[in-house]
């Protein structure tokens, strides 16, 4: 959902032993507060859509958690300041 053009970063943090942490930021109009809730589960939808009015199933993120955590992981969603999303996972590193 971030504007045609603009910058989607994304960062590791491997700094806490054990597990290592990825980072994707966007500067895309970010998730009401009020449907943040809502995020992860299947077949939910927010009202916020990419400049080209894309649909979506409600899909993606419910699997992605879903994938995340069968490999004894985590996925959140956290408001970027100064706008956008910051979704980021973090998995244990294999021995």
């Amino acid at each position: 959902f971030a504007p045609t053009g603009s910058a989607v970063e994304v960062h590791l943090d491997d700094s806490r032993a054990g597990y290592a942490r990825i980072y994707v930021l966007d500067r895309g109009p970010g998730v009401p507060e009020s449907e943040r809730q809502k995020l992860f589960q299947r077949f939910a939808r927010i009202s916020n859509r990419g400049e080209d009015d894309s649909t979506s199933t409600g899909l993606g993120l419910a699997i992605a958690k879903s994938d995340v955590e069968q490999m004894n992981g985590f996925l959140w969603y956290e408001p970027r300041a100064d706008g956008g999303s910051v979704f980021a996972f973090e998995l244990p590193l294999a021995g």
